[in-house]
Order: C-alpha cells, then sequence, then structure tokens
C-alpha cells in the first residue's frame, strides 16, 4: 500500500467510528458517505453515473430546453418524479372505476341532451308544417300535415346524419 493512502484512510475510519450503521449513505460510485438525519433533511448529494438511451437523452434536452433549465437538473427532477410514482401507486382500478364512473354519467347525460334536441328537431318541422299550410289557405288536414311533419322531420334527420345542412 502507498505511504499516502494510510493516513487517508485512518483519518475515514476515525471520523466515521461511532456513527450508527443506519444513518449512513454509502455511494458505489465515489465512496462518498453522507450523514442523514432522521428527518432526512441533513444530507450531501451523492453522485451516480447513468447511461441513457439516445432517445432518453433527446427527451431530457428538449424538457430541459422547455423548462429553461440544465439537462443534469431535469434529470434529477425525473428521478424524483420517477420514485415518488414508484414508491406510492395507486390502489389497482381506483382510478379506472373513477374514470368509468365519469364517462357512464356523461354518457347519460348524452342521451338526455339528444332526446331533448330530438324533441325540439320535431317541435320545430310541426311548426314549419303547419305554419306552411296556413300560409298556403289551410285546406290540409290533421292526417296530412302530420304526413308531412313525419317527412320534413326523417329529411332533416338523414341531413344531420349525413353532416349536411
Amino acid at each position: 500500500m502507498h505511504p499516502a493512502f494510510v493516513p487517508l484512510f485512518e483519518r475515514r475510519i476515525r471520523r466515521h467510528v461511532g456513527w450508527p450503521r443506519q444513518k449512513l449513505r454509502n455511494s458505489a460510485t465515489f465512496g462518498d458517505v453522507a450523514s442523514a438525519s432522521r428527518s432526512g433533511l441533513a444530507m450531501k448529494l451523492v453522485r451516480h453515473t447513468v447511461r441513457l438511451p439516445v432517445e432518453v437523452d433527446k427527451a431530457v434536452g428538449e424538457l430541459a430546453k422547455a423548462k429553461g433549465d440544465t439537462a443534469y437538473a431535469t434529470l434529477a427532477t425525473c428521478v424524483e418524479a420517477g420514485l415518488a410514482a414508484l414508491s406510492n401507486p395507486m390502489a389497482d382500478g381506483s382510478g379506472n372505476r373513477e374514470l368509468v364512473a365519469e364517462l357512464v354519467s356523461i354518457g347519460t347525460r348524452l342521451l338526455a341532451v339528444e332526446r331533448m334536441l330530438d324533441r325540439t328537431l320535431f317541435t320545430a318541422c310541426a311548426a314549419y308544417c303547419y305554419a306552411r299550410s296556413a300560409a298556403f289557405d289551410g285546406g290540409k288536414s290533421d292526417e296530412e300535415i302530420s304526413a308531412e311533419i313525419g317527412r320534413a322531420y326523417d329529411r332533416q334527420r338523414r341531413r344531420a346524419d349525413e353532416g349536411g345542412s
């Protein structure tokens, strides 16, 4: 062993003697030791080497540019967000159940609106046919006007289904 390493090694041993083991966090990359308080606030930063696929590196770079931050700060934010997401996963299907319930609610309301619009269209067709009959001297019976209302309503529904006006 080189003579310069012995004092450095002994100094590290002396510095950490007496510390409880659970309060130390070792970095495999640099051998740094960070002390952690019970609250976790008094920690030193620890360096790790990370290899990223090219696509992920580009995505991190683009996100950093969009936020006006450095790629390293963005990568640290991504790691923190990923750890938070992995450590607190959603309960199985709880989010899905809420989405399904909302979709059912929206579907029910949409059906009610569709019925109301259908009735409004029928009423508009009836008003048009009765007004037309009255404008042309009203010589038609209610049965003839009802038949016209049905034809006008069907014609408007076909136009709506085709996307025309």
